[in-house]
């Protein structure tokens, strides 16, 4: 009998530590373009990339165009990571980057640029999400002669 118990506490504790349970990184962002005059803009790509450090390696990444408002939306991102993961991978971020250096917080950011200005807005934690991108700094872009404004 005691095996058994020993054994069904071996198996829950597995169980628990390994199972994944979603977090939000960002939630929903939605974003309105405007020009530096106040105008919003139609048309313009809009680029949201967003990493939780404590839990991935890389940042993700989506792209996705204003609407005749200037709107554009974006969803809420998740990501599922086991009790195990989130106890092993901070560890992992002092030993890479160093206990001055590493993050453990999701953050995200949102930029747009159109006819050579950008702009750009960041989201963590616990702060209030802007919602109104400005285009209003002058873009420079060396070494690709492709980039177009």
């Amino acid at each position: 009998m005691r095996k058994y118990f020993v054994t069904v506490i071996i198996l829950v504790t597995a169980v628990v530590i390994g199972y994944p349970v979603e977090s939000t990184v960002v939630p929903a962002w939605s974003v309105t373009v405007f020009d530096r005059d106040g105008y919003p803009l139609k048309g313009v790509d809009v680029h949201q990339y967003w990493r939780h450090f404590a839990l991935e390696k890389t940042y993700s990444s989506q792209d996705r165009t204003t609407n005749d408002d200037g709107d554009v939306h974006f969803p809420r991102r998740t990501i599922k990571a086991s009790l195990l993961v989130r106890l092993i991978r901070p560890i992992q971020m002092v030993f890479y980057y160093s206990v001055y250096r590493a993050q453990f917080q999701p953050v995200a950011h949102v930029y747009a640029r159109e006819r050579g200005f950008g702009g750009y807005l960041s989201y963590s934690p616990g702060k209030p999400i802007r919602r109104k991108l400005i285009l209003e700094h002058r873009m420079i872009f060396m070494g690709n002669a492709n980039h177009s404004g």
